[in-house]
């Protein structure tokens, strides 16, 4: 499509990191080189007082980033509700720090978040290898369970063509309209991390808001990089 037709809005990228130095810096490259005007958009790393020197990295090679540092781990909601207080977007995206993206992400972004009633648009996610979907998004089976739309499928035997509506979006790549949280609110920090983005997209549903998947907003993911050592963790966290 021809986006220069689009009126583009400013978008914030919003970064969480902890610990998060084998994958910040392709991580930033990438948003930075993002195929978007570079006045209309604003990168925020929001550092949970990590101790792996990723921070300093961040300041030293990205001076384009605002990068705020907590003074300790204040999880991965509180933290997001900080970056999102300070961002000054009309579209603010939700990044996990071990992902990359793709060049045309955020115009694709861009161009599904325009469309009537969408208020938050997830991305296609998937693996590093660039060959295997991660998630095209969630929809709910029964009450608490849902299926990743795709996930573990190859790109070329699930070729999405148009936006598809879902339950919710992945919380690893998601863009949401500024007006969205002026009607419902932040992230709830009670959360801490995990299923986080589910309460949020079912809320923002409540006020009459809907949440697509653009399918050629492309990020790579690693996926729950730092959880790693926390499996026992990572489970209470997603099933509390």
């Amino acid at each position: 499509g021809n986006t220069s037709m689009i009126k583009l809005p400013k978008v914030s990228v919003v970064i969480v990191n902890w610990n998060g130095r084998r994958y910040i810096t392709r991580c930033l490259e990438s948003v930075l080189n993002s195929n978007y005007p570079k006045d209309k958009l604003e990168v925020i790393v929001v550092d949970n007082a990590s101790t792996d020197g990723s921070a300093d990295i961040i300041a030293e090679k990205f001076p384009r980033v605002i990068l705020i540092r907590n003074s300790q781990n204040l999880g991965f909601c509180r933290a997001n509700n900080i970056g999102i207080k300070h961002s000054t977007g009309d579209v603010i995206v939700l990044l996990n720090n071990d992902t990359f993206v793709d060049s045309n992400w955020l115009i694709e972004i861009v161009k599904t978040i325009k469309k009537p009633h969408v208020g938050i648009v997830g991305c296609k996610l998937l693996y590093p290898n660039g060959k295997t979907i991660q998630t095209c998004g969630c929809r709910e089976i029964f009450l608490g369970y849902w299926e990743h739309i795709a996930a573990g499928l190859k790109i070329r035997d699930f070729d999405l063509k148009t936006e598809i509506e879902v339950d919710y979006a992945s919380g690893a790549a998601i863009a949401i309209r500024r007006e969205v949280f002026e009607k419902i609110g932040l992230l709830d920090p009670r959360f801490w991390a995990y299923v986080e983005e589910v309460d949020f997209c079912y809320r923002a549903r409540k006020a009459g808001y809907r949440t697509v998947v653009a399918p050629k907003a492309i990020v790579y993911h690693y996926g729950s990089a730092s959880w790693r050592s926390f499996p026992l963790r990572k489970m209470y966290l997603e099933y509390r």
